[in-house]
C-alpha cells in the first residue's frame, strides 16, 4: 500500500518511463565528504557525462530535469546521509523530476493529483538484485517544487532539500508520520541527521 510520501510499485520498471535525450545517469563511488559549496544552480540543460561504473555503490542520479546541476556534490551529500544511517552495502536511486512527471507519479501511486517534494519507492522483498548490488528504493525529488516551497517559507533552499531528501531516505527505512507520535519521531529524526550532515 502506498503511503504518504512513500509507496511500494510492486515493481521498479516502468516508473519514470522513456528517458528524454536531455537526461543523463550518474552512478559514482561512495565518497569522502566536501565542502559546503553551491549544490544546485538554475538555468541551462542538466549535465551530461558517461557513467562511471564502480564495483560497490551507494548512489546513482538520475536527471529528468533542464536545470543546471552539480551532481557530483549533490552525491556526496546523499552518501554522508547514507553512511549516518548506516547503509553502506545498499544503493539508493535518486530521481530528479519536474512538476508534471511527480504530479502523475503522485496521482498513480497514491491517488493525489497534486505536485509534491518527494516520493520514496522501497524495493520490492522479491525484486531480483544484479550480482554484487542491492537497492534499497528509488527516491522521486521535484527539484522546482521544493525550490517554490523554501521560498515561500523563506528557508534554505539547499538546506530544505538536504532534509526533503532525508525524508525521503527515512521512508525507505521504514519510519512513517501516520500519527502525532509517529511524526514526532520523524521530525527529531530529520533534524538529527541534517545536523550530523552539516557537521560532517
Amino acid at each position: 500500500m502506498v503511503r504518504h510520501w512513500s509507496g511500494a510499485p510492486g515493481s521498479r520498471k516502468g516508473l519514470v518511463g522513456s528517458s528524454p535525450t536531455s537526461s543523463a545517469i550518474f552512478i559514482f563511488w561512495a565518497g569522502s565528504s566536501a565542502g559546503r559549496a553551491p549544490l544546485l544552480h538554475s538555468g541551462g540543460p542538466g549535465f551530461k557525462s558517461p557513467p562511471v561504473q564502480a564495483k560497490f555503490l551507494m548512489v546513482e542520479i538520475i536527471n529528468f530535469t533542464q536545470r543546471k546541476i552539480d551532481l557530483e556534490k549533490i552525491k556526496k551529500e546523499f552518501e554522508k546521509i547514507l553512511k549516518i544511517l548506516g547503509i553502506e552495502e545498499k544503493k539508493v536511486i535518486f530521481y530528479f523530476v519536474g512538476p508534471s512527471r511527480m504530479r502523475n507519479l503522485n496521482r498513480k501511486f497514491r491517488g493525489k493529483n497534486k505536485v509534491t517534494t518527494v516520493l520514496s519507492f522501497p524495493s520490492p522483498k522479491d525484486f531480483v538484485y544484479p550480482k554484487e548490488e542491492e537497492i534499497l528504493g528509488e527516491i522521486f525529488l521535484c527539484l522546482s517544487y521544493i525550490k517554490k516551497l523554501a521560498k515561500r517559507a523563506n528557508l534554505d533552499f539547499e538546506l530544505f532539500f538536504l532534509r526533503i531528501a532525508i525524508h525521503g531516505i527515512l521512508h525507505l527505512l521504514g519510519y512513517e508520520h501516520r500519527n502525532p507520535k509517529e511524526a514526532k519521531i520523524f521530525e527529531a529524526k530529520e533534524k538529527e541527521i541534517l545536523n550530523k550532515v552539516l557537521k560532517s
